[in-house]
């Protein structure tokens, strides 16, 4: 596996990198109440140690059950050392005013309760999630003070952002200078990155997230496979590894220092490890473009229904909401973390089509 040196870290992570989200948590909670941690620990166990054994080394987390099943599965591989974590702040500015408390308040409560799940209490990364979600200068200000002291402390090497809007990305990267992490979407459709950090000469290391979600939130497009004609149509073999070839996309950008994606099968894991591996091609490019003009056509209905085909809650809940979207009707509350919501989603599915 690729490594690249993260920024002035002097830390060396793998070129791909593994993302917290997993297939359960989207059924349940995420902070008060685990959503199948204990579940999950054991189906995901050998996914983790065979990353590890294939060099894959950067694992990212965000709600605190993810943190949980992370420092379980490395306190019982005893892997700790062998790998690069990073962990968030979620609703710094928002989730601060909401529960009365003062953004360096707020941001200490959740270090701190992720700290006691971690093991040797520490990340190797931290940041601030979705930075554009009440973003406040002076806030981030503040913030930023704060980890430098909990860095200096020994809770974290590194200091970072994820926000979802790279122009602001960019804004906040020269306005703050001290961030050393920075994760944004970037995908082979999605091109805004390279836009807002055309000219950027700072010191920041780029995490690359959303690769596979490459026009709505929730549905990749590779969800495409799952209507054979019509990816014939345009020219591509269903059963291509197009996943591997979109990563591989990212991977060739000098500014990407990761790329991180969802992990929830060996089979899924392989593809990753070889994108890390491998160089992207002209076939590459030429495939994927057959997968943006398919992803695209007749409003991008073919591919919800292709989210629709798959045995993911999670798909299936968006893949009907972009659909009633599409249709100009307005989608009930469908909750992911009931017995019956994935019947409940089909149901719903059926009737718009």
């Amino acid at each position: 596996m690729q490594t690249k040196l993260l920024g002035k870290s002097g830390l060396m992570v793998s070129r791909v990198g593994i993302g917290g989200h997993y297939k359960a948590m989207e059924e349940g909670s995420y902070e008060e109440r685990y959503a199948y941690v204990e579940r999950e620990v054991e189906a995901r166990l050998e996914i983790v140690a065979q990353a590890i054994q294939m060099g894959i080394n950067y694992f990212d987390t965000t709600w605190r059950n993810e943190v949980a099943m992370l420092g379980t599965i490395l306190a019982q591989l005893n892997a700790r050392n062998q790998v690069v974590v990073n962990g968030m702040v979620l609703g710094a500015f928002t989730g601060s005013k909401a529960a009365g408390q003062t953004v360096e308040e707020y941001f200490n409560r959740w270090l701190d309760a992720r700290l006691e799940i971690m093991p040797g209490h520490r990340f190797d990364a931290f940041m601030i999630n979705a930075l554009e979600e009440g973003y406040n200068e002076a806030e981030c200000e503040r913030l930023l003070k704060l980890m430098e002291q909990r860095r200096s402390a020994g809770d974290f090497k590194v200091i970072g952002f994820s926000c979802h809007n790279p122009m602001l990305a960019r804004q906040a990267a020269d306005r703050f200078p001290a961030f050393e992490l920075i994760m944004t979407p970037y995908n082979f459709h999605n091109r805004r990155f390279e836009t807002a950090f055309e000219g950027y000469t700072g010191q920041a290391a780029f995490v690359a997230m959303k690769p596979l979600v490459w026009l709505e939130y929730g549905i990749p497009f590779c969800a495409l496979n799952a209507l054979p004609d019509f990816a014939r149509r345009f020219g591509f073999d269903p059963a291509a590894d197009a996943s591997t070839r979109a990563l591989r996309f990212l991977c060739a950008n000098p500014r990407i220092t990761t790329v991180i994606c969802a992990i929830n099968s060996l089979d899924e894991l392989a593809n990753l490890a070889q994108a890390g591996d491998g160089d992207f091609t002209s076939e590459d490019q030429q495939l994927l473009e057959r997968y943006q003009q398919a992803a695209m056509e007749d409003n991008s209905i073919p591919l919800y229904l292709g989210g629709l085909q798959h045995d993911n809650l999670r798909m299936n809940y968006f893949g009907a909401m972009h659909l009633a979207r599409v249709l100009g009707v307005k989608a009930p509350e469908i909750p992911l973390n009931e017995p019956d919501s994935q019947e409940r989603i089909r149901r719903y599915a059926a009737g718009l089509l």
